[in-house]
């Protein structure tokens, strides 16, 4: 279960500050479905062309590069230019 589906209870309001994710080595995070990021923003939300399902399936650590970066180029094609500023 993704805790932003309490994002619009009271109780989360007091819960949110002590809430930090431990992301380890990204082999078990769905990069596209699971709720990670610090906005809570579950990225096939917001993709803005079709996601081939074989993307779909990918984990964190399919997007990074072997210097321990984003590869950018990987996600670039799939989301809004307003999520790489």
């Amino acid at each position: 279960m993704c805790i932003c589906s309490y994002e619009n209870d009271k109780a989360w309001e007091n819960i949110n500050p002590f809430i930090a994710w431990c992301i380890c080595d990204g082999k078990t995070i769905k990069f596209w479905s699971d709720c990670w990021l610090e906005s809570r923003t579950i990225l096939i939300e917001v993709v803005d062309t079709y996601l081939p399902w074989q993307e779909q399936k990918e984990v964190l650590e399919d997007y990074m590069g072997v210097d321990g970066n984003w590869s950018i180029e990987g996600i670039r094609q799939f989301l809004p230019t307003k999520y790489f500023l």
